[in-house]
C-alpha cells in the first residue's frame, strides 16, 4: 500500500485542488473574456501554476514523513516503503520478543503441564528427575540493544545504509538503540 496525500484538509475540509486559471478566470471582467486574453494571462498562470505544484509535491512528501513515528509498525512501513517497496523484506523485532518466559508458581498453584522447577544452589536436580534452571539477571541476557532492523541481502548492495541509519535515528525514541542485521530470505 503506497502513501495517498489527501485533498483536503482535515481541520478545515479546504480542498488543495486549485486551479489558478480557472480562478483568474473568473475574476476576470466578462468583457475582457477573449481568446488572445486568455491565452495570455495562461502563459503568465504558468509559473504559478509549476510552482503551485511544486508546492503540492513538498506537501505530500512532508506529510508522509510525519505519517510515521517510532512505533515498530509504522517504522516498519517507512523503511519498506523507501527502500523496498516492492517485496517489503525489511522488519523490526523488539528485544522483548526474543526472550523465552519462565513462570514461578507457589506450592499450592495449579501449573499446568509446566514442570519447571528452581532449585537451590545446594539441591541436586537431578534426584527430582529434572534438570537444573538458571534464572537470568536480564543484564546478563540482554544484547544491549532495544530493537534489530532486519534488512534482506537481496537489497543490501543497493541500500544506502547511512541512510536507513538517518531514517532510524529520525524516528526512533530517544534513549532506544537499534542494530541493523542482513538475513537471507
Amino acid at each position: 500500500m503506497a502513501f495517498i496525500c489527501p485533498d483536503n484538509s482535515s481541520r478545515t475540509g479546504f480542498g488543495y485542488i486549485f486551479n489558478w486559471l480557472e480562478f483568474m478566470i473568473d475574476l476576470w471582467p466578462v468583457r475582457y473574456r477573449q481568446e488572445r486574453l486568455l491565452a495570455w494571462i495562461g502563459v503568465v498562470f504558468q509559473e504559478l501554476d509549476t510552482m503551485y505544484g511544486s508546492f503540492q509535491n513538498r506537501r505530500c512528501e512532508k506529510l508522509f514523513l510525519m505519517s510515521a513515528d517510532g512505533t515498530t509498525l509504522k517504522l516498519e512501513r517507512l523503511l519498506n516503503m523507501l527502500f523496498d517497496n516492492s517485496t517489503r523484506g525489511i522488519y523490526i523485532q523488539n528485544f522483548a520478543q526474543q526472550l523465552e518466559t519462565f513462570s514461578i508458581f507457589r506450592d499450592g498453584e495449579d501449573t499446568g503441564n509446566i514442570d519447571n522447577y528452581i532449585y537451590t544452589e545446594g539441591e541436586d536436580a537431578s534426584v527430582y528427575g529434572g534438570e537444573q534452571p538458571y534464572v537470568f539477571r536480564e543484564s546478563e541476557v540482554s544484547e544491549n540493544v532495544d530493537f534489530i532492523v532486519f534488512i534482506p541481502n537481496r537489497i543490501a548492495p543497493s541500500i544506502n545504509l547511512p541512510s536507513v541509519q538517518v531514517i532510524l535515528d529520525k524516528y526512533k525514541f530517544a534513549g532506544t538503540v537499534y542494530e541493523i542485521r542482513f538475513y537471507e530470505e
